[in-house]
């Protein structure tokens, strides 16, 4: 690998010039019947290849292929070596614990009673049971040596989870909200009304330009936008509004036009609503 980077970095733009004007030579001089060759394309593709070979051994900035592909297999032969010695390192430990196993029962049968070997074998095994306690808060000291004990108590309440002792329901009686929800009926039908009547203000002769447009609030924008979207979607560019008008979408100039907003400017090309009715 590293001979071929070194060849290749040693090849200058003459020798690459000659090398293609020899292969489409080559290329030329055989004999082909009923076949045409592009021999633009031809050289095109050669320089292709030869692209793809300097970027496997040599990369750009130091960085190629062939360096990538050795470093993944070095790091595949590092962890194979490392699992085997782990897989020796544990058959070895097998073996060990043998006579670990035989010095532990010498100290089991040296015990002079059944609680030294109570306490030898919590000693070498730990606890028979033991209990995680869960949801304790944070230690008010950040001393790794302060005790348990050392802490102020806590107190906590917990749930039982048997089905004998389950939280009763408390019943609540049913809120009536007929009141609030009639209250924003009406709120969102005068928006509605006080939208319809803005739109309403920009029609002149059947006529809706959204160059004629100035300082449009962001729902009467998201609202004629969306109009327009449903009506340049349809094939013969026609629409409905919210109310049930019909209208069809014209382009009236072939100029883009601002439409101010309160929240910015949007540039869109001159559209223009062209409705059905007397409005």
């Amino acid at each position: 690998g590293y001979a071929i980077e070194n060849y290749l970095l040693k090849i200058d733009n003459d020798d690459l010039a000659t090398l293609f004007t020899k292969l489409l030579n080559y290329e030329q001089s055989i004999p082909r019947i009923n076949q045409t060759i592009d021999f633009n394309e031809l050289d095109t593709h050669n320089r292709q290849l030869y692209t793809n070979i300097y970027r496997w051994f040599v990369g750009e900035d130091g960085n190629n292929e062939i360096d990538r592909l050795n470093r993944i297999t070095n790091d595949i032969i590092r962890r194979i070596t490392r699992y085997a010695l782990q897989i020796g390192e544990l058959s070895h430990q097998g073996l060990n614990r043998k006579e670990e196993y035989g010095h532990l029962a010498k100290l089991f049968a040296n015990c002079e009673s059944i609680e030294d070997a109570h306490k030898l074998s919590s000693l070498v095994f730990g606890c028979e049971t033991m209990m995680h306690l869960q949801g304790l808060p944070d230690p008010l000291s950040d001393d790794v040596h302060t005790k348990v004990y050392e802490q102020p108590p806590m107190m906590m309440t917990l749930t039982p989870k048997t089905r004998v002792a389950t939280k009763k329901s408390v019943r609540k009686a049913q809120v009536d909200y007929s009141f609030e929800k009639q209250a924003l009926l009406l709120a969102y039908q005068e928006m509605i009304q006080q939208q319809q009547a803005i739109i309403h203000s920009y029609i002149e002769d059947n006529k809706l330009f959204f160059s004629h447009i100035t300082n449009v609030s962001p729902q009467i924008r998201d609202t004629l936008l969306r109009w327009l979207s449903a009506a340049l979607i349809d094939e013969n560019k026609s629409g409905r509004t919210d109310q049930g008008e019909r209208f069809t979408v014209e382009l009236n100039s072939d100029h883009r036009i601002n439409l101010i907003c309160e929240d910015g400017i949007l540039n869109m090309p001159d559209y223009v609503f062209v409705f059905q009715e007397d409005k």
